[in-house]
């Protein structure tokens, strides 16, 4: 599904949805980097259609929550949470607008615990923000339903999937992209890059993004260093496992030392 599609998905969705009554949002996917994407994009479309009567600095902003077991932490975090929303409110009387919360991929792993329903209580409170929540699907397990299903017991929550390009799709593309530079990628080539997609972690740079910035790294360094072959070679390919994972844009919150 390429930018343009998934903008039509999400138009789609938020058109049943009345001015002022936006509900909250979960979001879970195998890329921190498509969750984080599709965040910003459902943020600017609520905002767009004015589902949010919004009222501070900030029309949005994003934190990210540790994986926890304790009460302590969690107060903490609902301490962060609130000082995060102070500063987005600023002078004005309250604030109203949208919260991203990025869950740490421990929680995948683990899912719901009491210290956690501390949070969610607090969540709850906050009528005049509207929450979206991101989550890493782990293949091993199902925990983050049961972290879904106790939001929805709590209030209404739209559960979003977001889908990642396939690793041939990301082949397809490498190799569109190349060609539009006069560029050809040999078979022996071809085979070894579609085993490295399918064989990568995606958990924080998805293939579709990684794709991306494996064509902008072979185009560069060819132009520095005078690389006129029209043939892409293996060793260039090495440039897909050293992308690194920029902060989200919309922060205001923090983001743990693990990450």
């Amino acid at each position: 599904m390429n930018s343009k599609e998934k903008r039509a998905e999400l138009q789609s969705i938020l058109s049943i949805i009345d001015e002022n009554c936006c509900p909250n949002f979960f979001l879970t996917g195998r890329s921190y980097s498509s969750l984080e994407k599709r965040a910003i994009d459902l943020a600017d479309e609520i905002q767009k259609r004015k589902l949010v009567d919004f009222s501070g600095t900030k029309q949005d902003f994003s934190i990210v929550i540790p994986y926890f077991n304790e009460p302590g932490a969690a107060k903490s975090f609902v301490d962060r949470l609130a000082e995060s929303i102070s500063i987005a409110r600023d002078c004005y009387y309250q604030y109203r607008g949208i919260v991203i919360i990025e869950f740490d991929k421990e929680w995948s792993k683990r899912g719901i615990n009491n210290p956690l329903r501390t949070v969610f209580d607090y969540i709850k409170s906050q009528k005049e923000l509207c929450f979206i929540l991101l989550a890493i699907n782990s293949k091993e397990s199902d925990y983050i339903s049961s972290i879904y299903n106790e939001l929805c017991s709590m209030d209404l929550w739209l559960p979003l999937e977001v889908e990642s390009a396939s690793p041939e799709e990301c082949l397809d593309y490498v190799k569109a992209t190349a060609g539009h530079f006069k560029l050809s990628i040999p078979e022996d080539v071809s085979e070894a890059l579609l085993k490295m997609f399918r064989q990568r972690d995606e958990t924080n740079i998805s293939n579709e993004e990684a794709a991306e910035s494996l064509v902008k790294q072979i185009l560069f360094k060819r132009l520095v260093n005078s690389n006129h072959s029209p043939e892409i070679d293996i060793s260039e390919i090495s440039y897909l496992n050293s992308s690194s994972r920029a902060h989200f844009s919309r922060q205001i919150g923090f983001i743990p030392d693990n990450r």
